[in-house]
């Protein structure tokens, strides 16, 4: 019973982060934002082979986590914006839990995590390099 109660309130924690978080990145995209990063980025985005297209899900993932990545990558897949080739090769670095709610649901598991965490930062962004590196040169 313990642990129910503390997955639901773990769960309803998570809500108003992700509501926050989907908020901000739709007024950052209403205003125009999302279009001007891309430009900023666009010289960078060409030199590594990396579609503009990608800012957007890549935002969205960093700030509000894979549930809203899905949503927003399934969207600019029926838009015909992005392959199925393009997101198998992106899903080594942008498939992955380091993200905004991720990090807060690990630290909001135990205190625990919370002293192990400076550990933990190391090996996750190897991995997820690793796992990056795999994807690109396989897709």
């Amino acid at each position: 019973v313990l642990f129910r109660s503390d997955a639901i309130r773990l769960a309803l924690g998570a809500v108003p982060m992700l509501i926050l978080s989907l908020t901000i990145v739709g007024l950052l995209q209403g205003a125009g934002a999302i279009d001007l990063l891309q430009q900023l980025l666009k010289p960078l985005l060409n030199w590594l082979h990396i579609p503009q297209n990608f800012v957007l899900p890549a935002l969205v993932k960093c700030v509000a986590g894979g549930t809203a990545y899905f949503g927003v990558i399934s969207e600019l897949i029926q838009q015909g914006k992005v392959t199925v080739s393009q997101v198998n090769a992106s899903a080594g670095l942008l498939i992955q839990t380091f993200d905004l709610p991720g990090i807060g649901i690990f630290l909001g598991i135990s205190s625990r995590f919370v002293r192990l965490f400076r550990f933990v930062v190391p090996a996750a962004i190897v991995g997820i390099l690793l796992r990056t590196v795999l994807h690109l040169i396989l897709f």
